[in-house]
């Protein structure tokens, strides 16, 4: 068996937003507590590149990641109770350009329909 079909991708939300580093935390040294960390993505806000409270684990195999889950799920850190369950699937990128075309369709059309009504107000005085 190929040795990642096993693993488990965790997402860990409400983490310490401050600069973990400093402290000498990381998520990465917080779950390799129960299991081997294979990644450890932080989501970081685009603007000030600050962490945004959440991120995803990757644990090498699905019992470290239930292991994970039992450890850290509603455990205190800075006050805040962490939430860590199993991450969902991506959404699949033809979906979102789908949602994102419908959108402009329905904008185009309500665009269309005002021009067309203030042409006929226009004309009718």
């Amino acid at each position: 068996m190929h040795p990642a079909v096993n693993r488990q991708r965790l997402c860990a939300s409400r983490l310490p937003r401050c600069n973990e580093a400093d402290r000498g935390y990381t998520p990465a040294n917080l779950f390799s507590q129960v299991g081997t960390v294979v990644s450890c993505d932080i989501i970081l806000d685009k603007f000030t590149s600050k962490s945004r409270g959440f991120g995803f684990v990757e644990m090498s195999t699905q019992e470290e990641a239930a292991k994970a889950i039992a450890e850290f799920n509603g455990k205190d850190m800075d006050g805040r109770a962490l939430t860590v369950n199993e991450a969902k699937p991506a959404k699949s990128a033809p979906v979102a350009a789908l949602a994102v075309a419908v959108v402009a369709v329905v904008v185009t059309s309500v665009a269309v329909a005002a021009v067309v009504a203030a042409t006929k107000l226009t004309q009718a005085s």
